[in-house]
């Protein structure tokens, strides 16, 4: 039992060691800009931002423009906040119930391309998705709230 409670101990200290680095948010945010976007994301990002402003400048009165935009942000505050709420379950349970050696492996194993683990990987990705998520909930709050007819 003593073995076991100094393993546990040393994956903690290689844990806080390895993933610690970034002190601030924006010092994580930068790191993970290691991290490549891929070019599909970006073409259905701005195809549907195009779909939905051609959708909601079609119609020439103002009255149906205020309030189709008024539905969307509505929709979009659902879908954003929800999916908000299942990212932050998601790395709760990876964090909490995935066993400490599957982390280490993982913080062990370097991605060649990137020269990062494969655990900082997995956790940057995390954490732009979550960072997308949270500016498109908080876009679509101020549109929703300048829009109160």
């Amino acid at each position: 039992m003593h073995s076991k409670n100094s393993n546990e101990s040393s994956v903690i200290e290689f844990l806080s060691k390895n993933l610690t680095k970034e002190t601030s948010l924006f010092t994580l945010y930068k790191s993970s800009r290691k991290v490549s976007d891929r070019r599909f994301n970006k073409i259905v990002t701005f195809l549907s931002a195009g779909a939905l402003i051609v959708n909601v400048w079609m119609d020439p009165n103002a009255a149906c423009i205020v309030s189709t935009c008024r539905n969307y942000a509505d929709a979009a505050l659902g879908f954003s906040s929800t999916m908000l709420g299942f990212f932050v379950a998601g790395i709760a349970i990876l964090t909490t119930m995935a066993r400490p050696d599957l982390q280490v492996c993982l913080a062990k194993i370097e991605k060649d391309d990137l020269k990062i683990s494969h655990l900082e990987f997995d956790l940057f990705v995390y954490f732009r998705v979550f960072m997308v998520y949270l500016v498109v909930l908080c876009i679509f709050c101020s549109i929703r709230s300048l829009i109160l007819i």
